[in-house]
C-alpha cells in the first residue's frame, strides 16, 4: 500500500502510462481472515489514494485465507476448490480492461451476483474465498505434517 501511494504521489511517475492520471486502477489483496476483514482497510485506503490523485477506482478483490493460497494454487483454476477466487479475479480483470468499476461491470454484464456470494459483496469490493471445505482439508493436512 505504501508503494502504491508513493508511486501515485511521485510527480516524475506521471510520464509512465501505468501511473498517468486518469488510468483506472484495481487491486487484488490477500488477507488471512476468513471474512477478508483484515484486508478491507488496505483496499479502502488504496481507493482513497487513487481517487485523490485522479485515478478512477475500478475496485478490489480480497482473497481470504491467505495462508492457504500456495497449496490452493496447485488445484485446477475452475475446480471446486478455487472457482470463487478465479471468478472474482476474472471480474476484476474484465473491469480493468473495460475501464469500468466492478459495480458497473455487474450492471452491464449481469455478472457477480449469481456466481459470487452476495453476502461477500460491498461497493466496488468482492471478497472471494476458497471453498469452505478447503479450509478443513488444508487444516487436516497441516496437522498431519504435509
Amino acid at each position: 500500500m505504501a508503494t502504491l501511494c508513493a508511486t501515485l504521489q511521485d510527480g516524475s511517475a506521471a510520464a509512465n502510462d501505468a501511473t498517468r492520471p486518469g488510468t483506472p486502477i484495481g487491486m487484488l489483496a490477500a488477507g488471512n481472515a476468513h471474512d477478508g476483514s483484515d484486508a478491507r482497510e488496505v483496499v479502502a485506503r488504496a481507493a482513497s489514494a487513487c481517487q485523490s490523485v485522479g485515478h478512477p477506482w475500478i475496485g478490489g478483490v480480497i482473497v481470504t485465507d491467505g495462508t492457504l493460497l500456495p497449496r490452493l494454487m496447485r488445484t485446477p483454476r475452475l475446480g471446486a476448490w478455487r472457482r470463487g477466487v478465479s471468478e472474482a479475479v476474472d471480474c476484476l480483470v474484465a473491469a480493468v480492461r473495460l475501464g469500468r468499476s466492478l459495480d458497473e461491470l455487474e450492471d452491464i454484464m449481469s455478472v457477480g451476483a449469481e456466481n459470487l456470494d452476495a453476502k461477500h459483496r460491498a461497493p466496488s469490493v468482492i471478497v472471494a474465498s476458497p471453498h469452505t471445505l478447503w479450509r478443513s482439508v488444508a487444516s487436516k493436512c497441516r496437522r498431519l505434517g504435509e
